[in-house]
Protein backbone atom coordinates (compact mmCIF):
# COMPACT_ATOMS: atom_id res chain seq x y z
CA UNK A 1 0.00 0.00 0.00
CA UNK A 2 0.97 3.49 -0.70
CA UNK A 3 1.83 5.79 2.11
CA UNK A 4 -0.16 9.13 2.64
CA UNK A 5 2.40 11.18 2.37
CA UNK A 6 3.73 9.77 -1.27
CA UNK A 7 0.23 9.71 -2.48
CA UNK A 8 0.00 13.06 -1.59
CA UNK A 9 3.38 13.82 -3.38
CA UNK A 10 2.26 12.36 -6.19
CA UNK A 11 -0.88 14.15 -6.46
CA UNK A 12 1.30 17.51 -6.07
CA UNK A 13 3.82 16.50 -8.70
CA UNK A 14 0.73 15.91 -11.38
CA UNK A 15 -0.71 19.67 -10.51
CA UNK A 16 2.20 20.89 -10.88
CA UNK A 17 2.90 19.43 -14.21
CA UNK A 18 -0.48 19.85 -15.52
CA UNK A 19 -0.66 23.63 -14.41
CA UNK A 20 2.62 24.24 -16.26
CA UNK A 21 1.03 22.97 -19.32
CA UNK A 22 -1.11 25.49 -21.20
CA UNK A 23 -3.77 24.47 -24.09
CA UNK A 24 -3.51 27.90 -26.39
CA UNK A 25 -5.69 27.79 -29.42
CA UNK A 26 -3.38 27.29 -32.47
CA UNK A 27 -3.08 30.61 -34.54
CA UNK A 28 -5.27 30.80 -37.66
CA UNK A 29 -3.99 30.60 -41.04
CA UNK A 30 -4.24 34.15 -42.90
CA UNK A 31 -7.01 33.56 -45.37
CA UNK A 32 -5.51 35.22 -48.23
CA UNK A 33 -2.26 33.25 -47.92
CA UNK A 34 -2.09 31.57 -51.34
CA UNK A 35 -2.55 27.87 -52.13
CA UNK A 36 0.79 27.21 -53.92
CA UNK A 37 3.85 26.42 -52.30
CA UNK A 38 6.00 28.99 -51.32
CA UNK A 39 7.22 31.28 -48.82
CA UNK A 40 5.28 34.57 -47.99
CA UNK A 41 5.80 37.76 -46.39
CA UNK A 42 2.47 40.30 -45.24
CA UNK A 43 2.95 43.76 -45.93
CA UNK A 44 -0.38 45.31 -44.65
CA UNK A 45 -3.38 43.14 -46.14
CA UNK A 46 -1.18 41.81 -49.15
CA UNK A 47 0.98 38.41 -48.44
CA UNK A 48 3.71 39.37 -50.82
CA UNK A 49 5.45 35.37 -52.36
CA UNK A 50 9.42 36.02 -51.52
CA UNK A 51 11.52 34.95 -54.91
CA UNK A 52 13.29 31.61 -54.48
CA UNK A 53 17.05 31.77 -55.52
CA UNK A 54 19.37 28.67 -56.35
CA UNK A 55 23.16 28.42 -56.20
CA UNK A 56 24.66 29.92 -58.78
CA UNK A 57 28.40 28.40 -58.16
CA UNK A 58 30.26 26.65 -55.76
CA UNK A 59 33.84 28.31 -54.55
CA UNK A 60 36.30 27.07 -51.90
CA UNK A 61 38.05 30.09 -49.36
CA UNK A 62 41.15 29.32 -46.68
CA UNK A 63 42.93 27.41 -49.77
CA UNK A 64 46.09 27.96 -47.71
CA UNK A 65 44.99 25.61 -44.89
CA UNK A 66 44.67 22.37 -46.91
CA UNK A 67 48.31 22.40 -47.10
CA UNK A 68 48.25 22.37 -43.01
CA UNK A 69 47.87 18.30 -42.49
CA UNK A 70 44.33 18.18 -40.74
CA UNK A 71 43.06 21.69 -41.36
CA UNK A 72 40.30 21.57 -44.30
CA UNK A 73 39.38 25.13 -47.04
CA UNK A 74 35.52 26.53 -46.44
CA UNK A 75 33.27 25.22 -49.32
CA UNK A 76 30.85 28.90 -50.12
CA UNK A 77 27.49 28.43 -52.19
CA UNK A 78 27.64 31.69 -54.35
CA UNK A 79 24.20 33.31 -55.37
CA UNK A 80 23.62 35.68 -58.05
CA UNK A 81 23.18 39.59 -57.17
CA UNK A 82 24.84 42.19 -54.44
CA UNK A 83 20.91 42.06 -52.60
CA UNK A 84 17.60 39.91 -52.91
CA UNK A 85 14.70 42.18 -54.62
CA UNK A 86 12.42 41.48 -51.85
CA UNK A 87 13.69 44.64 -49.61
CA UNK A 88 11.57 44.39 -46.00
CA UNK A 89 11.57 47.60 -44.08
CA UNK A 90 10.89 45.50 -40.79
CA UNK A 91 13.66 44.27 -38.86
CA UNK A 92 11.51 41.26 -37.14
CA UNK A 93 9.35 39.98 -40.24
CA UNK A 94 7.34 37.15 -39.72
CA UNK A 95 7.30 34.71 -42.59
CA UNK A 96 4.34 32.32 -43.66
CA UNK A 97 5.63 28.73 -44.92
CA UNK A 98 3.23 26.61 -46.98
CA UNK A 99 4.72 23.13 -47.77
CA UNK A 100 7.56 23.09 -50.14
CA UNK A 101 8.23 20.55 -52.58
CA UNK A 102 10.23 17.83 -51.15
CA UNK A 103 10.28 19.70 -48.00
CA UNK A 104 9.10 16.72 -45.02
CA UNK A 105 8.70 18.96 -42.13
CA UNK A 106 13.09 19.08 -41.69
CA UNK A 107 14.17 21.61 -40.01
CA UNK A 108 13.92 25.48 -41.02
CA UNK A 109 16.79 27.71 -41.23
CA UNK A 110 17.16 31.34 -41.60
CA UNK A 111 20.59 32.10 -42.30
CA UNK A 112 22.54 35.97 -42.64
CA UNK A 113 24.40 35.92 -46.02
CA UNK A 114 27.39 37.79 -46.74
CA UNK A 115 27.04 40.49 -48.99
CA UNK A 116 29.63 41.20 -52.07
CA UNK A 117 30.13 43.39 -54.80
CA UNK A 118 27.92 41.18 -57.48
CA UNK A 119 27.19 38.00 -55.35
CA UNK A 120 25.65 36.78 -51.56
CA UNK A 121 28.37 34.15 -49.99
CA UNK A 122 27.20 31.34 -47.70
CA UNK A 123 29.28 28.66 -45.86
CA UNK A 124 28.05 25.58 -46.07
CA UNK A 125 30.79 23.13 -44.19
CA UNK A 126 31.55 23.79 -40.89
CA UNK A 127 34.66 22.64 -39.04
CA UNK A 128 38.10 24.06 -39.55
CA UNK A 129 39.53 20.65 -39.46
CA UNK A 130 39.30 17.02 -40.59
CA UNK A 131 37.73 15.66 -37.50
CA UNK A 132 34.94 18.41 -37.17
CA UNK A 133 34.24 19.15 -40.77
CA UNK A 134 30.80 18.47 -41.56
CA UNK A 135 27.96 19.81 -43.76
CA UNK A 136 25.71 22.26 -41.66
CA UNK A 137 26.40 26.03 -41.26
CA UNK A 138 28.48 28.32 -39.14
CA UNK A 139 26.20 29.23 -35.77
CA UNK A 140 27.29 33.12 -36.39
CA UNK A 141 24.99 32.68 -39.52
CA UNK A 142 21.84 31.21 -38.01
CA UNK A 143 19.37 33.15 -36.65
CA UNK A 144 17.40 31.98 -33.90
CA UNK A 145 13.71 31.66 -35.04
CA UNK A 146 10.13 30.86 -33.42
CA UNK A 147 8.36 28.64 -35.82
CA UNK A 148 4.50 27.67 -35.16
CA UNK A 149 2.60 24.85 -37.03
CA UNK A 150 -0.35 26.21 -37.82
CA UNK A 151 -1.51 23.16 -40.14
CA UNK A 152 -0.08 19.64 -41.50
CA UNK A 153 1.35 22.35 -44.50
CA UNK A 154 1.68 25.92 -43.23
CA UNK A 155 4.29 27.02 -40.84
CA UNK A 156 4.91 30.70 -39.54
CA UNK A 157 8.30 31.23 -38.60
CA UNK A 158 9.29 34.94 -37.12
CA UNK A 159 13.30 35.85 -35.88
CA UNK A 160 13.69 35.72 -32.08
CA UNK A 161 15.46 38.89 -32.49
CA UNK A 162 15.32 42.26 -34.58
CA UNK A 163 17.63 40.91 -37.73
CA UNK A 164 20.49 43.74 -38.57
CA UNK A 165 20.21 45.15 -41.82
CA UNK A 166 21.48 42.86 -44.87
CA UNK A 167 20.39 39.91 -46.85
CA UNK A 168 19.21 36.30 -45.81
CA UNK A 169 18.11 33.31 -46.99
CA UNK A 170 15.36 30.63 -45.98
CA UNK A 171 15.98 27.00 -46.63
CA UNK A 172 15.79 23.43 -45.52
CA UNK A 173 17.92 21.30 -44.77
CA UNK A 174 21.56 21.97 -44.41
CA UNK A 175 22.71 22.08 -48.19
CA UNK A 176 21.60 25.55 -48.30
CA UNK A 177 21.77 25.04 -52.24
CA UNK A 178 18.26 26.55 -52.67
CA UNK A 179 15.91 28.99 -50.48
CA UNK A 180 14.29 31.92 -50.74
CA UNK A 181 16.16 35.49 -50.06
CA UNK A 182 14.99 38.92 -48.58
CA UNK A 183 16.91 41.87 -47.13
CA UNK A 184 16.53 44.00 -44.36
CA UNK A 185 16.87 47.22 -45.28
CA UNK A 186 18.95 49.65 -42.69
CA UNK A 187 16.08 51.75 -41.28
CA UNK A 188 14.19 48.73 -40.27
CA UNK A 189 11.22 49.26 -37.51
CA UNK A 190 10.18 46.35 -35.19
CA UNK A 191 6.72 45.41 -35.91
CA UNK A 192 4.10 46.04 -33.07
Amino acid sequence: MISPSIRTKALIAIFIALAGTSTSPQQPIPPDLPRHDGVYYSRGTNKISLGKITVADVRTARLYRALVPGLTPSVLHIFKGMQSPDQLDESQPTFFVRKLEGWNGEKIYLLKLDAKPRSRELQVLKGATVKSFKPGFPRRRMVDLSVTELSSDVVSITPSHALSPGEYLITTGVAGAEGFDFGIVGNAQIAN
